[in-house]
């Protein structure tokens, strides 16, 4: 084996907390060793290859405009809290600008009993309201009266209490306790069902965000049936000024390599992974670090370490399969001329459909466009019948003669949380941190839902920003 080489940081996984990491501190001239695990960086961020084309992996954008006002203190940033992310998203903006120029895009639309109108679900706007006939407006306008009118122990605002009921109840209950029974059964349900294929009653409240469906304020829908209604601030989305979304992660990694003081393996033996001693043996030789991240899988990490938590754990969560279907099209005709729509109807299982070339705004020959469903959704239509998917897509002014290629790919698609299973996985986090505190958890090891690109990326300028003062 060859000779030891001395490393400050062991940093492993192929997320984007890890190569954000990497790349803070190897510019801050401290030495890094980064272990991948995996063929690229940035999982689902980096798109995948089809038609011989780089296609992003469904809607994948930038998100600068949440809602809460902005920190310019980053130590304070805790993943744990997903209502504090968007204090901290001018970090992010501030740092993806060094690698990249982006734009802002039109706000996506929406389908909904067959008229494309203004998106509810993911910009917030309630413009689909005044679409509804008489008596469904009658209707939501009166549950909501009855519930504005009385004490709401499940209201939005008491989400993020120490003592909130919402990880004890259905998102089912708090939406119809919020939104009233016609607004659920017309909004909610039916997205929440085309993209994860079960029941809002089987989910808890406070996962709310799984499959994009929100939580509004009654308060806030009650005023659209006014003469002043609410209007909430409006949501935007943003792409690079290039041909697909996971470009920036190229530049960071073309940086990265560029550094002398940091070294990237693709493996190492996890058996050989010492904390107590800050050691590691790899393929290149053994390694000794000061500091170590990771950012994979907390279960093979507690596994390793032996963590007992003496009783049954099950960490890895349930996930919905997806099916998503990449087009590309004749430019000539320009079928699909909408950046980003998402689907409620039931005449099709597509729930969001996204031109990424559009999104680019890159005069190319063609139109990449990638259509996604859930894979029970995409069997139920046997949309491998020519003559079927033919007629789903015309919905959307897609000829099947513009094709010019397609390819169908399934995966193992969005996670199916729990309560019981972010219980399980908060008392494994907790104790690696407490026998094992120099090992830094980020990605999906910070926090049961800590997958957004934001919040990975906030994780890593933390870290490197308690590193450079200390």
């Amino acid at each position: 084996m060859t000779a030891i080489v001395k490393k400050d940081w062991f940093i492993f996984g192929s997320c984007i907390s890890s190569l954000v990491l990497a790349e803070r501190l190897g510019s801050m001239n401290l030495n890094v060793v980064l272990a991948n695990p995996a063929e690229s960086w940035g999982g689902v961020f980096q798109g995948i290859q089809a038609n011989k084309e780089r296609f992003d992996c469904g809607m994948t954008n930038f998100e600068f405009d949440l809602f809460a006002d902005h920190s310019s203190n980053i130590n304070e940033y805790d993943p744990s809290l997903k209502n504090n992310l968007g204090r901290y998203v001018d970090f992010v903006k501030k740092y993806l600008s060094e690698f990249t120029d982006f734009h802002r895009l039109s706000q996506p639309r929406m389908f909904f009993n067959g008229d494309l109108c203004d998106d509810l679900l993911l910009t917030n706007k309630f413009d689909v309201l005044s679409r509804l006939s008489l008596a469904q407006q009658q209707a939501i306008k009166k549950e909501l009266e009855f519930i504005t009118s009385n004490d709401n122990k499940v209201h939005p605002s008491l989400k993020t209490n120490q003592d909130s009921i919402h990880s004890k109840i259905s998102f089912y209950e708090a939406s119809c306790k919020n939104h009233g029974t016609t607004f659920h059964e017309l909004f909610v349900e039916p997205f929440f069902q085309k993209v994860l294929r079960i029941s809002t009653k089987n989910i808890p409240s406070i996962f709310h965000r799984a499959g994009w469906t929100p939580l509004f304020y009654p308060e806030t829908l009650l005023s659209q049936f006014s003469n002043t209604p609410q209007k909430l601030k409006p949501t935007y989305f943003y792409y690079p000024n290039s041909t697909y979304f996971g470009s920036f992660i190229e530049s960071i990694e073309n940086k990265l390599t560029s550094c002398s003081n940091v070294k990237i393996i693709k493996s190492f033996q996890m058996k050989d992974l010492d904390l107590s001693c800050g050691k590691v043996a790899s393929l290149e030789g053994k390694i000794k670090f000061d500091k170590i991240a990771w950012g994979s899988d907390i279960a093979a990490l507690a596994d390793h370490l032996k963590i007992d938590m003496h009783e049954e754990t099950d960490l890895k969560k349930k996930r919905a399969n997806t099916t998503m279907c990449f087009l590309k099209l004749h430019r000539e005709n320009r079928d699909f001329m909408h950046e980003i729509i998402t689907d409620l109807d039931s005449d099709s299982p597509f729930y969001r459909v996204t031109n990424q070339t559009l999104c680019s705004n890159i005069n190319n020959s063609y139109d990449q466009v990638i259509m996604e469903s859930s894979t029970e959704g995409w069997q139920e239509f046997d949309l491998d019948n020519q003559s079927i998917f033919s007629k789903v897509i015309k919905k959307y002014d897609i000829s099947f003669k513009s094709i010019l290629s397609y390819d169908v790919k399934s995966f193992s698609g969005m996670s199916i949380p729990s309560s019981l299973a972010m219980e399980r996985f908060n008392k494994t986090k907790i104790k690696i941190e407490e026998q094992f505190p120099q090992v830094f958890l980020i990605g999906k090891s910070s926090g049961y839902d800590s997958n957004t690109l934001n919040d990975q990326i906030i994780q890593s300028l933390k870290i490197a920003a308690q590193e450079e003062s200390s």
